[in-house]
């Protein structure tokens, strides 16, 4: 994990150690919070133009924890995958992203389909054009 995911799972993470969710999960917001971002980062590392459809997100995310990590994700011992417990505990895919991912990622919407874009230094920027002078 990049320095500044860490940062981000740091700062993010407050709100939801300090969560009143009632657990009924064998894993904690914490740890799924950082399986996800690092899941995330690895499949935004191989793409190269930085946008990922949001549906697929879901679906590469379930895979790459499974192939990843030996761990089966259970609430109240019944099997569950990634993905769901990200629905039911972080509100869903969206709000994760736009809410505890935010620093790094962003939803955009191209022809009625979302993606999630990788937030890049020239995000922020403002361009001129000549007649601007």
């Amino acid at each position: 994990m990049s320095d500044f995911h860490r940062n981000v799972c740091k700062d993010n993470l407050f709100n939801i150690e300090n969560s009143q969710t009632t657990y009924s999960w064998n894993i904690s917001k914490k740890s799924v919070h950082c399986y996800a971002a690092n899941i995330i980062e690895e499949l935004f590392s191989k793409k190269d133009n930085n946008m990922i459809f949001i549906n697929k997100l879901s679906i590469s995310l379930n895979k790459l924890f499974k192939k990843k990590h030996n761990i089966i994700i259970k609430r109240n011992n019944q099997p569950k995958s990634l993905c769901n417990f990200i629905k039911l505990e972080f509100r869903g895919i969206e709000y994760f992203i736009n809410n505890y991912l935010s620093d790094i990622y962003k939803i955009v919407i191209i022809d009625n389909m979302k993606f999630v874009k990788l937030k890049t230094f020239y995000d922020s920027w403002v361009f001129i054009g000549d007649e601007d002078y």
